[in-house]
Formats: structure tokens, C-alpha cells, sequence
């Protein structure tokens, strides 16, 4: 698990160097950041899984809206 978390703190370190929007969150007890695996751990990983689904969804209204022009 360790090595999961520096990695996405690299990710995001290197992310955020870039000028790159991100927005990197590791659910502990699944070790994913997203919506992988659900299945083969339904009662750990489906909270999760539906929150991650969630921030996606905030993160791309916030960062593909269309400039004003």
C-alpha cells in the first residue's frame, strides 16, 4: 500500500509541476483510485468506487467547461 501512495504522490507532484489539473485520491482499503474490481470485493469496494465516480464527474465539469469568450 505504501508503495501505491508515493507513487500517486509522485503522479500528482509531477502533475501539478506540469500546470495540469488533477484531482488524485487513494481509497485505502481498495488501493485503487477508481471503479476497477468492484466485483471482487463488493462490500469493500463499491462505497468507494461510487464516490470516485463521483469526483470524476466534479472534476471534468470543473475543468471542461468552455472558456468565455
Amino acid at each position: 500500500m505504501a508503495n501505491i501512495v508515493y507513487n500517486s504522490q509522485k503522479f500528482t507532484e509531477a502533475l501539478r509541476e506540469a500546470g495540469i489539473p488533477n484531482d488524485i485520491h487513494v481509497y485505502d482499503p481498495v488501493a485503487h483510485g477508481f471503479w476497477l474490481y468492484v466485483e471482487r470485493d463488493v462490500e469493500t469496494n463499491k462505497e468507494p468506487a461510487e464516490h470516485a465516480w463521483g469526483r470524476l464527474e466534479e472534476f471534468f465539469e470543473r475543468v471542461l467547461q468552455p472558456e468565455d469568450d
